[in-house]
């Protein structure tokens, strides 16, 4: 679920979304290193049978994209949306921020945030 900074909303859990978050980077960095998790934390770990590799929803962002690093101007599809400001002027995906400018006419559910 995306933050939304400067209003509190149902769910919001930032610093606990923050330590999760920074468990995974660290995680990730050892990884990185070579460092495969330890027997214990492996013992520790649920077990997961009759398992599938299978894909979610994430929330995203579609639009006209103009000065994007290595995307050429025109439709876009954003990485899995991270943050929110309260007036919805900007966003942080996974990769970056993203200046936000007018909504597309069909999305109503940003009515009562800008």
């Amino acid at each position: 679920m995306p933050l939304i900074f400067g209003q509190a909303h149902p769910g919001d859990d930032t610093t606990a979304t923050l330590l999760r978050l920074e468990t995974l980077r660290r995680d990730l960095q050892a990884l990185a290193e070579g460092k495969p998790p330890s027997a214990k934390i492996l013992r520790a770990a649920p077990l997961l049978e009759q398992f599938r590799i299978a894909g979610r929803e994430a929330l995203c962002l579609v639009g006209t994209g103009a000065g994007h690093p290595r995307l050429p101007a025109g439709p876009i599809a954003t990485e899995e949306v991270w943050a929110f400001a309260p007036d919805f002027s900007w966003a942080r995906t996974f990769s970056g921020f993203y200046r936000l400018g007018t909504p597309h006419p069909g999305e109503h559910r940003l009515a009562s945030g800008r």
